[in-house]
C-alpha cells in the first residue's frame, strides 16, 4: 500500500468526522420518561391513559425549528376533549400556574404556549405580545397510537431572551371538553417534566473540534505505529 493511499483514507475520515460533528453541533435532543399513573392529586377528571404522559422528547431539527413528541399511556383520542398544552420558556417565563386557584405548576414556567388536540389541529399563544392566537398548520401535527407530536418554527415562537436552541419546554395534558379554560387547573391531568422545564442540549462546536483534535492525535499515534511499506 502507497503512503499517498493511507494519506487519502486518513483525510477521507477526518473529513467525515468533522462533518457529523459540525452536524451534531447544530442539533439536539432530549428524552425524558415519566411515571404512568402520576395524575395530579388536584386534577378532576377521568384518569384515562391519553391523559397521563409517560414520556417526552424534544428535538431540535433544523437551526430554527424544533420538534415536541408527548407519549402517554394510550392512543391520543382515547377521552373525547382531551388536549396537550405545551409550555415554552422563550426567556421570560413565569410560573403562571401557580396564579390560578388550585395553583399548580410549581418550577414550570413558560411565556408561551402550544395547544394540542386530538383532531389534529392546535394553535400557538404569546402571553408576552397580547396576540390572539395562531392556528398551526395541520400538516405540522402528527398522531400515531399514544404520540401526539408538532414541529415548530421559530418565527411562530420569537425570543424574549433566550436563543432559540435554549427554549425551555413542558407538557401538561387538559381534560376540556367544553374548551380548554386557562383559569381552571382542576383539567390538567399531569406534567411532564414534574416541576421543571427541559431543553434541547446541543454539543457545543468548541466541544466537537476538542473530539475531532484528539481523533486525529490517535489517528497519528496509530499511523506511526503501523508504517505502510511502500
Amino acid at each position: 500500500m502507497r503512503m499517498s493511499d493511507v494519506t487519502s483514507g486518513w483525510l477521507a475520515s477526518v473529513a467525515s468526522a468533522f462533518v457529523l460533528i459540525m452536524a451534531a453541533g447544530s442539533a439536539g435532543a432530549v428524552t425524558i420518561g415519566d411515571p404512568a399513573g402520576d395524575f395530579l392529586a388536584t386534577y378532576a377528571g377521568p384518569q384515562d391513559g391519553d391523559l397521563d404522559v409517560t414520556g417526552i422528547t424534544v428535538e431540535l431539527t433544523g437551526p430554527d425549528t424544533v420538534r415536541l413528541i408527548g407519549e402517554h399511556a394510550a392512543a391520543i383520542g382515547t377521552t373525547e376533549g382531551s388536549s396537550y398544552v405545551w409550555g415554552v420558556d422563550r426567556g421570560q417565563g413565569q410560573e403562571f400556574l401557580t396564579f390560578v386557584d388550585p395553583p399548580v405548576g410549581q418550577g414550570v414556567t413558560f411565556d408561551a404556549v402550544v395547544a394540542l388536540f386530538a383532531d389534529g389541529t392546535g394553535f400557538v399563544l404569546d402571553l408576552l405580545a397580547g396576540t390572539p392566537p395562531a392556528n398551526l398548520d395541520p400538516a405540522a401535527i402528527d398522531i400515531e397510537a399514544g404520540q401526539i407530536s408538532v414541529t415548530l418554527s421559530e418565527s411562530l415562537l420569537p425570543s424574549t431572551g433566550f436563543d432559540f436552541d435554549h427554549y425551555r419546554y413542558n407538557l401538561w395534558p387538559r381534560y376540556a371538553p367544553n374548551g380548554v379554560d386557562p383559569e381552571d387547573n382542576t383539567q390538567i391531568s399531569d406534567f411532564a417534566p414534574d416541576a421543571s422545564t427541559i431543553a434541547p442540549v446541543p454539543i457545543p462546536a468548541t466541544l466537537g473540534l476538542q473530539l475531532l483534535g484528539l481523533g486525529l492525535l490517535g489517528s497519528m499515534v496509530r499511523g506511526r505505529r503501523r508504517r505502510p511499506s511502500t
